[in-house]
């Protein structure tokens, strides 16, 4: 039989990470003292404004007490529910997630017509004339969020142009008026084309051992642009949905397990108003360090040597 023959090989055992998607139970693993964590709220639901990002809190190194063996219920909260069409009904806040004693705040609503964004772990996006929602609400150290974009400085026939809501990462861009820059005679030339707030960015996260971004806040609504230049506001990256365009038409909803706030619904020129869209649900992942190292020292056989790395202890 062949064997392994040679000085003694030392590694570093390694993390076991445990991801949820859902709400249950985190059972630490008996050798657990000091764990990682990421926990992400469920994203703000959109009328016309993009919907905040679900908080996002996180610690990258094993700093985090447990106790080996204990069992910690674990909440994943749910994105919040789109505004109805039709009908001036708000959007629904994320749902908080939590592990332990760590709490993310869900994400705030994107605003409908007249309704301010609201407060959440990163603020929804205003509608023109109102004010985006405040993130980082409740306050923690570092900030879970982002404020969404205030709405932009016009009415009438532009009331129903959304700002973004704000990301882990970025505040929600506010909603402006770009000018026309197709060809045409002198009519045109005051003619202006709405530019929707795109969503705040969010946080790129290693705790999986991929890089993945999480808690995108959403774009805003369109309404009634026109031409050449009509365009939609981007999702921030970590499922941020993107806003509709002139419509009326749909938002797109936040990236489930991301925490991403949803896009606003596009208005047409007539005031008639489309879907707002749901936010996207959040996540929680723990990450165990295995404590001290394993060796290998004397004669191995192969199939020793083969269970080892299956159980993630040959390096």
């Amino acid at each position: 039989m062949s064997k392994l023959i040679g000085k003694t090989q030392t590694a570093t055992l390694a993390a076991k990470v445990t991801s949820f998607t859902a709400s249950g139970d985190f059972i630490a693993d008996p050798s657990s003292g000091l764990v990682k964590y990421l926990v992400v709220a469920g994203g703000g639901g959109s009328a016309a404004s993009g919907g905040g990002a679900g908080g996002y809190r996180e610690v990258t190194d094993a700093t985090f007490p447990v106790i080996g063996g204990n069992t910690y219920p674990i909440v994943v909260g749910a994105g919040g529910a789109a505004g109805a069409p039709g009908v001036e009904t708000d959007a629904g806040q994320g749902s908080d997630s939590s592990f332990s004693t760590i709490t993310a705040e869900g994400g705030g609503i994107g605003g409908r017509l007249g309704q301010p964004g609201g407060d959440g772990g990163s603020g929804g996006g205003a509608p023109s004339g109102e004010t985006g929602g405040s993130g980082n609400t409740p306050p923690t150290s570092p900030a879970q969020g982002t404020d969404g974009g205030d709405g932009m400085d016009a009415s009438g026939s532009l009331d129903g142009v959304g700002s973004g809501g704000g990301g882990s990462g970025g505040a929600g861009v506010k909603a402006d008026l770009e000018p026309n820059t197709q060809p045409g005679g002198p009519q045109y030339q005051y003619w202006v084309f709405h530019k929707m707030g795109d969503g705040g960015t969010g946080k790129v996260s290693s705790i999986t051992g991929s890089n993945v971004y999480y808690a995108g806040g959403g774009g805003g609504g369109g309404s009634n642009a026109t031409g050449s230049q009509s365009r939609v506001a981007q999702g921030g990256s970590g499922g941020g949905g993107t806003g509709g365009p002139s419509g009326p038409s749909t938002g797109t909803a936040g990236t489930a397990n991301t925490g991403g706030g949803a896009g606003g619904g596009g208005a047409s020129g007539g005031g008639i108003r489309g879907n707002g869209a749901a936010g996207g649900s959040g996540i929680v992942v723990i990450s165990e360090p295995k404590a001290g190292t394993w060796s290998a020292g004397g004669v191995w056989d192969l199939k020793q040597a083969y269970k080892k790395n299956l159980e993630g202890k040959w390096r």
